[in-house]
């Protein structure tokens, strides 16, 4: 609430040093990529939660009993210490910044009067420098038509973070008395505004279009005199940066393509979201577990083109992945939203305040429904931030104020909160899982874009994967990681000592108890299998896994092939699911094919061979000689592919 302070804090500030620590991690941790990697894992996943159970455990005894805190807690607990797949650990730890963030800027709000007023600034400001980033990555690509991804990394989940962002520079303009600070607020706004826009991100567009309309509408109703000049005001403002913004090809392009429902990235939306609902309709009570989207969804696949490793819809993952259990949760946090909407619309608070708390959060809710927004700690702390801003407490707190009736608490009458203790405890308990999965993220960081070109590489790579699995040895993709660089140490696995063959295999084996649904894993393990007809069958039923993302799985099948006619068949069978007919650039639409042109010249080069057809052989001559030119013209460097892919 705008310019409020707490009566219920205890003189000796207690809980300010709690509430510091959490409001320098969410202040930091846009900046560290999203909290999406690298040092961001360490606040998201470490700190906040401890800044977070330090606020329970300091501040006094509530109004009123925290349950719904207390379920959303135990609810990411289960999911993180229970055994499941690798990424839904990850996930629920992005999922606990959620609550941490709520907690902190409620401690903040209603018990450290102190740091309070920094609350606001701070989110604007950590918000506002990753527009600044953004833009400076903009005009320094010299290409209008880039995607401002910012510190994040992916353009897409960044617009849905500035959606959340740009009301709140509005909720400071509204809550200070100064032009200075007001003028602040606002041009905060407009920034956030513009590096928005520049995301060219076209739900992110539908969905600002729906957070103006709501805060104009608002004030337009009211029908004062004062609001209808902000309006104006802003209205001028937004046309003036359009018009700019319109003298832009690429921005003129994207409105264009806005009804466009046609192109890849729609097309692809709908192929992942019918996916995810028929995989809801198929496992109704218990989802395939939390984080399984990408190792179920290839069995629902219809063609190689589209891919994806989660729905881009937070609510219909959660209910493919959760079962009736994620539906409900969907449905509970809709009912809790417009609930808390419609709290924030009665209270007494300014109407410009009211209006931007309830955009920035509708805003935030319609993106994540046709995006990936909340695998990203900095959006799921900050939404909890913003959602504390609007807490029942702290609105009931502020009208007894205003009427003179006292405080919740008076100073000096501190008592602890036995449910506050226990959530505090919640979060204490995270922490027997976090620092394992947030320092294995910490070290597989360090593999991105590393190449093996000879033994000392090869060394350090083996080493942090070593490191990786001694933090968390249930993933499967780092043990199955370190069999395939077992593996390729030799020409052929049948060359591998007896040693490093069984400890290939053990990894292979442990990687595929961790996930039955690893079809790269199944399939090396094939190739370890010296009886051909059995290694045959083991990629046989890696391939039903996953039909559609592993064309070399196909020609290794033929491969395993002893007659050139099913060799043949198995190789037809592959180009008709995964039709690669022209050598594979970077920006091809499978970009993680590219490293695979030397084998699709060897493909066409034994499909000529094993034909009989002239026809087809002068065919299959020309795709091979052209596969082969580019592969020997353009050697595979992983730095060439987007890192974002």
């Amino acid at each position: 609430m705008p310019e409020e302070r707490s009566a219920s804090s205890s003189p000796d500030g207690r809980v300010d040093i709690a509430v510091s620590l959490g409001l320098v991690g969410m202040a930091v941790l846009p900046l560290l990529g999203g909290g999406f990697s690298g040092w961001g894992y360490l606040i998201a996943h470490l700190l906040l939660p401890l800044a977070a159970a330090l606020c329970l455990i300091l501040r006094p005894r509530a109004a009123r009993p925290i349950w719904p805190l207390a379920a959303v807690l135990v609810a990411c607990l289960l999911l993180i210490l229970l055994p499941s797949v690798y990424q839904g650990q990850v996930l629920s730890l992005y999922l606990l910044s959620f609550p941490c963030g709520w907690i902190i800027a409620d401690t903040a709000l209603r018990h450290a009067p102190a740091r309070s007023g920094w609350l606001l600034p701070l989110l604007v400001g950590s918000a506002g420098l990753t527009a600044v980033l953004g833009l400076i990555e903009w005009l320094s690509s010299g290409n209008p038509d880039h995607q401002i991804a910012s510190v994040f990394g992916l353009h897409n989940a960044y617009a849905g973070f500035l959606l959340l962002c740009w009301p709140l520079g509005l909720l400071l303009a509204s809550s200070t008395k100064t032009k200075l600070q007001q003028s602040i607020g606002a041009a905060a706004s407009l920034l956030l505004l513009l590096t928005l826009v520049l995301t060219y991100s076209r739900a992110a567009w539908l969905c600002l279009l729906l957070q103006l309309l709501l805060i104009a509408a608002g004030m337009l109703l009211a029908g004062r005199a004062r609001y209808g000049r902000a309006i104006g005001i802003g209205a001028v403002s937004l046309l003036v940066m359009l018009a700019a913004l319109l003298a832009l090809p690429s921005v003129r392009s994207v409105l264009m393509r806005v009804t466009d429902f046609a192109g890849y990235s729609f097309q692809g939306r709908l192929r992942f979201w019918e996916a995810a609902w028929q995989i809801f309709r198929d496992h109704p009570l218990s989802g395939v577990g939390l984080g399984n989207f990408a190792y179920v969804y290839p069995q629902y696949q219809k063609d190689y083109i589209y891919y994806s490793v989660d729905p881009h819809s937070w609510p219909l993952q959660l209910c493919c992945e959760l079962g009736i259990g994620g539906l409900l949760a969907i449905l509970l946090l809709l009912c809790g939203f417009c609930i808390w909407a419609m709290r924030i619309m009665r209270s007494d608070a300014a109407l410009p305040w009211r209006l931007g708390l309830v955009a920035a959060v509708l805003g935030s809710i319609l993106h994540a429904a046709v995006d990936f927004d909340y695998t990203f700690s900095a959006t799921n702390a900050f939404l909890g931030a913003v959602l504390a801003f609007g807490s029942p407490a702290l609105l009931q707190a502020a009208r007894r104020r205003e009427r003179g009736t006292g405080a919740d608490e008076q100073p000096g009458s501190w008592r602890p909160d036995p449910l506050g203790l226990a959530c505090a405890l919640l979060l204490l308990l995270s922490l027997i899982k976090a620092p394992a999965l947030t320092f294995e993220r910490f070290t597989l960081d360090q593999l991105r874009g590393m190449q093996v070109t000879n033994a000392d590489q090869a060394r350090v790579k083996f080493d942090l994967l070593n490191m990786a699995i001694s933090y968390n040895p249930r993933n499967h993709s780092t043990l199955y990681q370190r069999a395939s660089l077992r593996i390729k140490a030799v020409p052929d696995p049948q060359m591998l000592p007896a040693a490093e063959l069984e400890a290939a295999r053990a990894d292979l084996d442990a990687a595929l108890a961790a996930n039955p649904r690893s079809a790269n894993a199944m399939f090396l393990r094939a190739t370890l299998n010296p009886a051909r007809p059995a290694a045959s069958r083991e990629v046989e039923e890696a391939l039903k896994i996953d039909p559609y993302n592993y064309p070399d799985h196909y020609y290794g099948w033929a491969v395993l092939a002893d007659d050139p006619a099913e060799q043949l068949k198995r190789l037809e069978l592959g180009m008709e699911r995964i039709p690669i007919k022209e050598p594979i650039t970077p920006s091809h639409v499978r970009p993680t094919f590219y490293p695979l042109n030397g084998m699709f010249a060897q493909w066409y080069e034994r499909m000529m061979e094993l034909t009989e057809d002239p026809q087809l052989k002068a065919e299959y001559r020309s795709r091979a000689a052209a596969f082969r030119t580019y592969y020997e013209n353009n050697q595979f460097r992983p730095m060439e592919l987007d890192p974002n892919v």
